[in-house]
């Protein structure tokens, strides 16, 4: 993993918003990442959630979503919910660039609950140096 690493450094601007996203972290997040493509769906990650609030008073609960739409039930968090706003869902530099900042915040957070199946899950699962808990469902 120490190579992975070396291959994920993002250009100083990149890391400044992951950054910037960090700071709203707490030394209980818990990322979210939904892949709609593969399954995910805020339903089967709801528990998850739920059962991670009520353990940790200080909870905070960073999401990672393709779907737009798939952030406004999770809304419901209110100033518990992190995420990075995103302008360029696609695959263009701006685009790719969004989705390193989502992605190497994941890979930071204490717990993950990710879609099986996705690279981008599996791979902030490799990255993530907590191991405390993570959940591909």
């Amino acid at each position: 993993h120490p190579y992975l690493n070396k291959l994920v450094t993002p250009l100083p601007h990149i890391q400044e918003k992951i950054d910037k996203v960090l700071s709203q972290f707490t030394g209980n997040t818990l990322g979210i990442h939904i892949r709609r493509r593969y399954g995910g769906s805020v339903v089967k990650m709801q528990p998850k959630i739920e059962e991670f609030i009520d353990t940790h008073s200080d909870s905070k609960i960073f999401a990672c979503v393709d779907s737009p739409e798939d952030m406004e039930p999770l809304k419901q968090y209110g100033d518990r919910l992190v995420f990075f706003e995103q302008s360029h869902k696609d695959r263009g530099l701006e685009g790719m660039s969004e989705a390193l900042v989502d992605f190497c915040a994941l890979s930071k957070c204490q717990e993950m609950v990710g879609t099986k199946g996705s690279s981008f899950s599996e791979m902030s699962e490799i990255l993530n140096e907590t191991k405390r808990e993570i959940v591909l469902i």
